[in-house]
């Protein structure tokens, strides 16, 4: 187990990074699944990953009633980046709240500044359930 002294380490994920995207086994959302996998919090929805933004946009919107919505990012926690049409990407927060892993079609696993992201930022999310 990675955990010491009750926190995750940078071993949570550092293994992750640089991992290329794949739309079928490693994206955006697998990424998300795998990390609460990791951190012991319940099994997040299995969703296909789709490449059509509009139709990715409706999927995310559908599931919204079984995560709780944060105004400001927490350790850990699903951060959701929003286009004109609506959500299309999602990674985690950090424990420094100030950066998030996430995947990318371009060049795979890697960590960002979340100010840099600011404005896309559609909320920041923990799920509650079915």
């Amino acid at each position: 187990m990675w955990i010491k002294d009750g926190f995750f380490t940078q071993l949570a994920y550092m293994d992750l990074l640089s991992r290329p995207f794949d739309a079928d086994s490693w994206n955006c959302w697998t990424l998300c699944r795998e990390m609460y996998r990791r951190l012991g919090k319940p099994e997040l929805p299995e969703y296909p990953y789709i490449a059509d933004l509009k139709d990715r946009a409706a999927m995310a919107g559908e599931g919204r009633s079984r995560f709780a919505r944060f105004e400001s990012p927490r350790p850990w926690c699903i951060i959701v980046l929003a286009h004109r049409v609506g959500i299309v990407h999602t990674g985690i927060v950090l424990p420094d709240c100030e950066h998030f892993l996430h995947v990318r079609e371009q060049c795979g696993t890697v960590i960002s500044p979340i100010k840099r992201w600011k404005c896309q930022i559609e909320g920041y999310y923990d799920y509650a359930g079915n």
